[in-house]
């Protein structure tokens, strides 16, 4: 089976690898409340990445937008998946596109976080 990727999903890729993620799956995580795009986990914690990309035009933000609310059901959902989770947290990824092959991203780091509480 061949594997395609959009451009939006290979700069998180990149821009994850020189944040110096571990682990990152590009299979995501998938729940009826919503996905991930991609799962990065390691010893102490796992990340959810939500990566959106725009096209870059006059005026478009960098900024990503989300919805606390669906963030939180979404981290809900896999940490039931995933009881062993002890710390969970949910960054945003915006890639934005420009001419010439250029991509920017910008990320919102800990848009939600939980941890295990004794």
């Amino acid at each position: 089976m061949e594997k395609t990727y959009s451009i939006g999903g290979l700069a998180a890729q990149a821009y994850l690898r020189d944040a110096g993620h571990p682990q990152a799956s590009a299979a995501g995580y998938e729940c009826p409340e919503g996905r991930a795009d991609i799962v990065c986990v390691d010893a102490d914690s796992t990340t959810l990445v939500f990566v959106t990309a725009k096209r870059a035009r006059k005026g478009s933000e960098l900024e990503p937008s989300y919805s606390q609310k669906r963030l939180s059901r979404i981290a809900m959902c896999y940490l039931v998946e995933h009881p062993g989770v002890e710390s969970l947290s949910c960054d945003v990824l915006c890639a934005l596109i420009g001419s010439g092959g250029t991509v920017t991203v910008s990320c919102v780091k800990g848009a939600y976080v939980w941890k295990h509480e004794e």
